[in-house]
């Protein structure tokens, strides 16, 4: 069994500390210290994404997709928010929140509609009671 290898003596490495490194951190302490304001605020926006059976070309169901829009830092793309809420183990909150919306949007839906498309009965990970 061997050790970490570790760079020559001769070997030397540095790194540059940018506004845009700064920048970036202070986004991601922003995100972690507004998350529970966007849930309470509905910062967060739920979007709904058709999907289209391509045999049929009918809708059969739509995912559900999440957009932050803040009022200080304005819209924040996913991809800056979802995998650090998954990293600091914080995705729930996010998930918690996208559930409830679904759930009260599709009360709205008319028998008709809910026939016309298929939802999954349970969530990923959820059991049926």
């Amino acid at each position: 069994m061997t050790g970490p290898s570790w760079p020559a003596a001769t070997e030397h490495s540095w790194c540059l500390y940018t506004s845009a490194m700064q920048e970036k951190e202070e986004l991601k302490q922003y995100l972690i210290d507004h998350l529970d304001e966007a849930v309470e605020k509905h910062y967060l926006q739920v979007y709904y994404q058709p999907v289209i059976r391509t045999l049929t070309s009918r809708l059969c169901g739509s995912e559900a997709l999440i957009r932050w829009i803040d009022p200080v830092k304005g819209f924040l793309s996913p991809g800056d928010f979802i995998p650090l809420f998954e990293e600091m183990n914080l995705s729930y909150k996010v998930d918690r929140y996208v559930i409830q919306e679904v759930t009260q949007a599709c009360a709205g839906v008319s028998t008709r509609e809910k026939s016309s498309c298929q939802f999954p009965s349970t969530c990923p990970g959820q059991t049926s009671r």
